[in-house]
């Protein structure tokens, strides 16, 4: 449930302190500002730096408290405050849904997986209950995925979630139960795309490490005329259909539904070999002129 913050007892000149879920130390600034689902507070206040503004998702407040009445009247002058309010606090630009968005991405790629569990277990619970189960029906598996889209292990961190919904959205593939009527279409004929498939199942073995299954797809690209190796083919792009890439993106498509994704062999090891077979036997079913009737409706 979002915090309640009755705008007639908090000015813009309050010092506040709100402690956040999950996190230990509060955050404690001047109130810049709310809305539905935002609280801008502004930190800093002791060195007196007029940055350090921080935007916090009304879901993640545990607790707000206003520390005194109008206190920032003894830490800035008027005439500084004047300065502060009219270049930094209310310019349309600092309140943009992607500077927000972008703000979002930062703080949630901070997190541990587990934290982002529980933030999205807490959400679901309230905004999503009928879909509650089914995306939390196997921790271990929603871990897993977390960990992936948050780039956990990796030399960097990725920063794909920027709220709740959307990261449901991002990763609605990995369950059965969700709608997929926003799948990418193939680039190649369904034919194609078939024979590619075919190859791949008839290769493929579920222990294969990484590697080994990015190989096998390398030998597919080479029976099909596509190159295996990425130097040849920018040497002479002319003398095939096209790369491995093209290989890896029909059966990510297959898939997953998407052409874009994070690292498929983990992908495919996140969901587990029976229903990555499942969703694969879907493409062997669909008549074969569908991907020729959806181009020439484009064209």
């Amino acid at each position: 449930m979002k915090k309640e913050i009755k705008g007639e007892n908090v000015t813009n000149k309050n010092l506040v302190t709100i402690k956040i879920k999950q996190r230990k130390e509060p955050i404690t600034g001047l109130y810049v500002n709310h809305d539905n689902n935002w609280v801008a507070v502004l930190e800093n206040t002791y060195d007196y730096v007029l940055d350090g503004y921080t935007f916090i998702n009304r879901e993640w407040i545990d607790h707000f408290h206003i520390e005194t009445d109008r206190i920032a009247d003894y830490i800035f002058s008027n005439s500084k405050w004047e300065l502060i309010n009219s270049t930094l606090l209310f310019p349309p630009a600092l309140f943009d849904k992607d500077k927000l968005h972008n703000i979002c991405k930062n703080e949630l790629s901070k997190l541990s997986e587990d934290e982002l569990y529980d933030f999205l277990y807490n959400w679901a619970s309230e905004n999503a209950p009928e879909k509650k189960d089914m995306w939390f029906a196997d921790k271990e598996k929603m871990l897993a995925i977390l960990r992936l889209y948050m780039g956990i292990g990796m030399k960097r961190r990725r920063k794909d979630f920027m709220y709740a919904k959307q990261i449901f959205n991002m990763i609605s593939y990995f369950f059965d139960g969700e709608s997929t009527d926003e799948k990418d279409e193939f680039r190649l004929d369904m034919s194609e795309v078939k024979n590619i498939l075919n190859d791949y199942m008839a290769a493929y073995n579920h222990d294969d490490d990484n590697s080994a299954w990015f190989n096998k797809l390398k030998e597919i690209a080479d029976k099909h005329g596509y190159a295996s190796d990425m130097k040849a083919y920018k040497a002479s792009p002319e003398s095939f259909k096209g790369n491995v890439s093209d290989i890896a993106e029909v059966v990510r498509i297959a898939v997953t539904g998407r052409a874009n994704t994070p690292d498929l062999w983990s992908i495919v090891h996140i969901m587990g070999e029976e229903q990555m077979k499942q969703r694969i036997e879907k493409v062997f079913s669909a008549p074969i002129c569908c991907s020729f009737v959806v181009n020439f409706l484009k064209n």
